[in-house]
């Protein structure tokens, strides 16, 4: 048959879905109702004129005209209706119950997180939902991409990636991310990633892991309210370069057999009303071959730790000892546990291989139960309105501090 007044409305329909780029289930059953009716219609061709005009059979002239541009519009159309119906969609979601008969199945639906993050674009979403996820997700060069595992700010802990020994997230050169809402177990590192900018990783579960809960390369970065156990808990770090304003705020950090919070060559980073108990050492701010200086330590509460918060400078060849201005404030550490032959402390600030620390303010912490209260191997600001209760020693001063400034010492 030759082309029916059905086909043409079919034109007209998909061209009004082509208008709205977001209406992608429109869009879709328009264009696959459109491909079953021109399957159905055989055009006339130049080809088929000549001959039929041969043979004396005359084709109406206005006809073939009606065809050939009705045919144009359908090359111009399915281009340009390509573009919108095949475009990765804005939202995707993963069920581990989702299968081949799932409508929306291998476009916006999986039953694997990897797969969604394949077939994700920048700016996507991708739900998931109740489940166990043995996967380790790889993220390279994507932006603004979400994962949720959450509605309405209520994380759904039942979804869960057991990462079998691997990486729970792996993630390299993207920015402006977010991983929200997952528990992550017999990982390697819970969340590992590298070159990674303005990023959020908040209120996942992280436990089990082998290596650190989460492992940040990268600057502007925000590690908040996080529930991390029996894992390497949070580490910043790069040798050689800065990392720069990553905030750590708000995350409860139980039983690491290294650190809590462990901040390599940071700058101008911010660690704050952070929980942790039960580490080597609560707190770690280290350089070696970068910066380490302008941060911002306060109202953590750090417990049964063998060392609370450690300044620890290294001399990196060619390069002064930049450990400076950090502020340490309204902090409260207590029941300090040392390792066998050694000594515990409160507030450690050391002295390696020429490094110093210089011009830090230490205040208004409170210290309880530790052989030592705060420890100085360097040069600092002031340390003043701090409390020692029950310690052996209250201060140790290797350096130039002025410790005397309206500090309690064993009240």
């Amino acid at each position: 048959m030759f082309l029916t007044p059905s086909v043409i409305l079919s034109f007209d329909a998909i061209l009004h879905a082509c208008k709205d780029y977001l209406n992608y289930a429109r869009a879709r059953m328009f264009f696959q109702n459109l491909l079953s009716e021109i399957l159905s219609v055989r055009l006339v061709t130049m080809e088929q004129f000549t001959e039929r005009e041969k043979g004396g059979d005359k084709v109406n002239k206005r006809l073939l005209l009606t065809s050939f541009v009705l045919g144009v519009i359908v090359t111009i159309n399915i281009g340009l209706l390509s573009g919108a119906v095949w475009a990765e969609p804005d939202i995707l979601y993963v069920d581990d119950n989702y299968n081949s008969s799932t409508p929306g199945w291998g476009v916006d639906h999986f039953n694997q997180i990897q797969d969604a993050v394949d077939a994700a674009t920048d700016g996507d979403t991708i739900y998931v939902y109740k489940g166990t996820y043995h996967e380790s997700i790889e993220v390279t060069e994507k932006n603004n991409l979400a994962f949720k595992a959450e509605k309405g700010g209520n994380p759904v802990k039942s979804v869960v990636i057991d990462a079998d020994g691997n990486d729970g997230f792996e993630i390299g050169e993207s920015s402006g991310l977010t991983i929200s809402g997952f528990k992550i177990t017999d990982a390697n590192v819970g969340i590992d990633t590298y070159l990674v900018n303005y990023s959020n990783f908040n209120n996942n579960h992280i436990e089990d892991c082998s290596q650190d809960g989460v492992y940040i390369v990268g600057n502007y970065n925000s590690i908040a309210h996080n529930y991390i156990k029996n894992t390497g808990g949070i580490h910043i770090a790069i040798v050689g370069d800065d990392m720069i304003g990553n905030v750590i705020s708000k995350n409860t950090i139980l039983d690491s057999d290294v650190w809590g919070i462990y901040l390599f060559n940071g700058v101008n980073c911010s660690i704050t009303k952070n929980f942790i108990s039960d580490a080597s050492v609560g707190i770690n701010l280290l350089y070696y071959g970068g910066n380490c200086s302008g941060n911002v330590i306060m109202h953590n509460e750090i417990s049964n730790v063998a060392g609370g918060i450690k300044l620890e400078p290294h001399v990196y060849p060619g390069l002064p000892p930049p450990m400076e201005d950090n502020i340490i404030g309204h902090n409260y550490i207590h029941d300090i546990t040392p390792f066998p032959g050694y000594l515990g402390y409160g507030i450690d600030i050391q002295y390696w291989g020429g490094g110093v620390v210089e011009n830090t303010q230490i205040l208004h912490n409170t210290i309880k139960d530790s052989d030592i209260g705060i420890r100085n191997h360097g040069n600092y600001g002031q340390a003043h309105h701090n409390e020692a209760i029950n310690c052996a020693t209250d201060y140790i001063d290797s350096g130039t501090a002025n410790k005397d400034f309206k500090n309690s010492w064993n009240p």
